[in-house]
């Protein structure tokens, strides 16, 4: 067990969490960067775009690991014949358009104080994109 800052870090079971729970390791890394993404872009959008580039850097790693976990996935569905979907992203989905709708509402309500970033956006849209792709990858794969 390692101490950092009274910090404890048990690792292996760090390596128990990403390693042999029913979640692949790419599954569970797009779920902590998904939630680190969401909090990420609360606060900056309620601290007026304080921490914007950090923001952006957090937003551009989930998308790059959902990316690589959604394209595992569908190696695994197509190729392997052995991937079974038990995660419903529309939970995730609905996070996020939650978000949105906060933020379209309080930034009409108050667009001389709160913006939305240009990242929030983009980072929605590839969300929105992957999560379709896969549906109907999954409804395909269901009729072959």
């Amino acid at each position: 067990m390692k101490q950092y800052a009274n910090i404890s870090i048990n690792m292996n079971y760090f390596k128990q969490f990403l390693f042999t729970s029913i979640k692949t390791p790419w599954k569970r890394l797009a779920d902590i960067w998904g939630f680190i993404t969401m909090i990420f872009f609360i606060i900056d959008f309620f601290n007026k775009n304080t921490i914007r580039i950090e923001t952006t850097g957090v937003a551009i790693i989930y998308t790059a690991v959902l990316l690589i976990y959604t394209s595992n996935k569908e190696y695994l569905r197509w190729k392997k014949n052995n991937f079974s979907s038990r995660y419903y992203g529309e939970i995730f989905i609905a996070l996020w358009t939650v978000i949105l709708f906060i933020f379209v509402v309080t930034s009409a309500l108050k667009p001389q104080i709160y913006t939305i970033p240009p990242i929030f956006y983009t980072t929605y849209i590839t969300i929105l994109g992957l999560f379709a792709i896969t549906l109907n990858s999954k409804k395909l794969k269901k009729h072959t």
